[in-house]
């Protein structure tokens, strides 16, 4: 199939839990797109895919597969749905894949930020039974509807768009990066939009350290030297924006050497 051709698939995404998992797709392939782009891994254990009509690359180790898979899990829980609960907060703000020098110092942030994605809302009082959900609060102004149309009228073929083209530019991004040094390794981390923590974080997480460090805290915002704004995707009602944060001791290593 050409790269530039996109899907035709013209139906609406119908369910929250349709749309968590297209989320947590989207991350899971950029992940391993990063992990190759950045020379985490040998490019040997990569092989070369293909997601939203444009060519990607999957690690794989099964043990990365099953680290990664584990983790999209954890993120999609503290979006939505943990444990057969529907999270109602929707209090994620952003996901960032972090890369860690062999001194475990982050040297750079891949930062999905969530802070305008939508959360859960019933449809109906009680959810209906959990599938039923809107994508967002509908307008009091309006009677729930802008420019006319259900909010929710978001289309596989659209959001499948808008994937792409952040792939292609997260493609374009990462390897203009520069060279990372050798045994780097990554984690993935959450900034929540209230202060309180998961009800199950000692489960699956662990307390990062504070905004204010230059470690594995999330910082947004002056959190590194140089921040690159990637790509904002959006969606009728979905919204979500990626950006590069290369941090200040990976300036000062290039720097000096």
């Amino acid at each position: 199939m050409d790269p530039q051709t996109l899907s035709n698939d013209r139906s609406i995404i119908p369910t929250y839990p349709a749309l968590l998992t297209a989320l947590t797709d989207f991350l899971t392939v950029s992940v391993h797109t990063i992990l190759y782009h950045r020379n985490i891994y040998p490019a040997e254990i990569f092989v070369k895919a293909r997601k939203y009509s444009f060519p990607v690359y999957q690690c794989r180790h099964e043990r990365v597969c099953r680290w990664v898979g584990d983790a999209m899990r954890a993120v999609g829980g503290e979006i939505g749905k943990a444990n057969g609960v529907w999270n109602k907060k929707g209090n994620v703000a952003t996901v960032s894949l972090i890369l860690l020098s062999p001194g475990n110092v982050a040297l750079e942030r891949f930062v999905f930020n969530l802070s305008s994605f939508p959360p859960m809302q019933p449809d109906g009082e009680g959810g209906g039974g959990g599938d039923s959900l809107m994508f967002q609060p509908p307008d009091e102004e309006d009677g729930g509807r802008r420019g006319g149309r259900e909010m929710d009228e978001v289309t596989v073929a659209g959001l499948e768009a808008q994937f792409r083209d952040c792939m292609m530019r997260l493609s374009i991004a990462a390897p203009d990066l520069g060279k990372l040094p050798e045994d780097c390794t990554y984690t993935i981390a959450l900034e929540m939009k209230e202060s309180d923590a998961p009800m199950n974080y000692a489960e699956v997480w662990a307390p990062a350290e504070g905004q204010g460090s230059d470690g594995t805290g999330i910082r947004r915002g002056g959190g590194g030297a140089k921040t690159t704004d990637i790509r904002t995707v959006e969606a009728d009602s979905i919204c979500l924006e990626l950006s590069i944060e290369e941090t200040t001791t990976k300036t000062k290593m290039v720097f000096e050497q």
